[in-house]
């Protein structure tokens, strides 16, 4: 019975310390909760005022922002001309002659004797050579005998027909192997003529190629003429140039092997055919009166594909292009008051590029650019439209920003 009452006690005693024990718990969340929310007051206070604070800050920063800082550069500049502009197609030509002959003999025989010599200069129809014809001559000096016989066997058959004694037989026979006799010996002379190696053009004897005591035949040329007199140039250019060149189009000719002699003359032919595999045709001019150029010499050719007079020209690297492929230039105020920008970005055209030399067309209408203009050109690539520039000469180097 003891027992069961200290039992009791005991479990009655831990549902006491156990409902002690919850009670504080409580008591101390609720008190950090309060904690929080008078923080969390102060702190919404607090933000309160900075946004406030904040936001007279951000105005003050705008009104600081409307006075630009201007960035001061060093650069060199060059002025544009006012000039006729001239551009050419430079290609490689070759100067060829229709008069350039390779002599052959028209019979076979031996080369009894040689009349030219190289370097000559000899005429249309000249003897150059002489091919052994005695056989022929003997041929020949056989049919005259013969034929001298049958001339006189004609006549007197003929006298006999004339006085009604003779046969019509015997005299058309008479007056047949006459003819015949005669058209063989004209045959044999014809051959005769061709052992003689004759001139086809006038011109120089540039080469010889038998000499004496040698077999020519009509498979084997003799010698070469060539005549220079009237000489032609040619060249192969591109099928896009095609739109800008015609028939008189100037043309210079550099002949590097004498000097870089530059012979003026104008287009005279343009091929009519686009070869299908480079897509080039060919296009020539015609120089008359040569004294020194010669067949297979090599020429520089420069035909004029554009032309423009009074045109704005400037230094092609003082261009720059843009990321979408425009092209402009910085053009200098000089009057620009002081701490503001004194360069403009200028839109122009590039209408044509000749040895580093532009044709330039100025986009805006309301600008106006003259040979008095300074462009800027070194130094160009470091600076934007609202930078103000430094001009030093053009000897010296450009600076970038510091």
């Amino acid at each position: 019975m003891k027992t069961k009452r200290n039992l009791i006690f005991i479990l009655f005693a831990g549902v006491l310390i156990s409902c002690s024990t919850g009670g504080s718990e409580l008591e101390a969340k609720q008190a950090r909760k309060k904690e929080i929310l008078s923080r969390v007051e102060e702190l919404n206070t607090e933000l309160a005022e900075l946004k406030e604070e904040l936001a007279i800050l951000n105005e003050e920063l705008d009104e600081l922002d409307t006075v630009t800082t201007v960035a001061t550069l060093n650069v060199s500049y060059v002025n544009p001309t006012i000039q006729d502009f001239t551009h050419k197609i430079e290609v490689q030509a070759n100067i060829e002659t229709d008069l350039n002959a390779l002599v052959v003999a028209e019979s076979q025989g031996v080369i009894r004797r040689i009349v030219a010599t190289e370097g000559q200069m000899v005429k249309k129809g000249q003897t150059l050579a002489v091919i052994d014809s005695e056989i022929l001559q003997d041929n020949i000096n056989e049919l005259k005998k013969a034929l001298e016989l049958a001339d006189f066997v004609y006549e007197k058959q003929k006298a006999l027909r004339e006085k009604g004694i003779g046969s019509e037989l015997d005299y058309e026979s008479a007056k047949n192997q006459k003819e015949s006799l005669e058209k063989k010996l004209i045959t044999l002379k014809s051959q005769q003529g061709k052992t003689v190696v004759k001139a086809p053009i006038s011109g120089v004897v540039d080469e010889i190629f038998l000499n004496l005591g040698e077999m020519a035949s009509p498979q084997q040329p003799f010698a070469r003429i060539v005549n220079a007199d009237n000489v032609k140039a040619i060249s192969d250019i591109s099928a896009n140039h095609l739109a800008n060149i015609r028939k008189g189009t100037e043309v210079e000719l550099v002949i590097p092997s004498f000097n870089d002699t530059v012979i003026k003359s104008e287009l005279t032919n343009i091929g009519n055919y686009i070869n299908p595999t480079n897509r080039t045709l060919k296009v020539q001019t015609e120089i008359k009166g040569n004294t020194f150029l010669i067949p297979n010499m090599v020429a520089i050719m420069k035909i004029v594909d554009f032309q423009k007079a009074n045109a704005l020209t400037i230094d092609r690297r003082v261009i720059i292009q843009d990321r979408e492929n425009n092209y402009f230039i910085y053009l200098i105020d000089e009057n620009a008051p002081e701490g503001e920008s004194n360069i403009t970005k200028v839109d122009v055209e590039i209408l044509s590029t000749y040895k580093e030399i532009s044709v330039i067309k100025v986009l805006d209408p309301n600008i106006d650019i003259n040979n008095n203009s300074k462009i800027v050109d070194k130094g160009a690539k470091g600076i934007t439209p609202d930078d103000r520039v430094v001009l030093i000469e053009n000897k010296k180097e450009a600076q970038t920003k510091e």
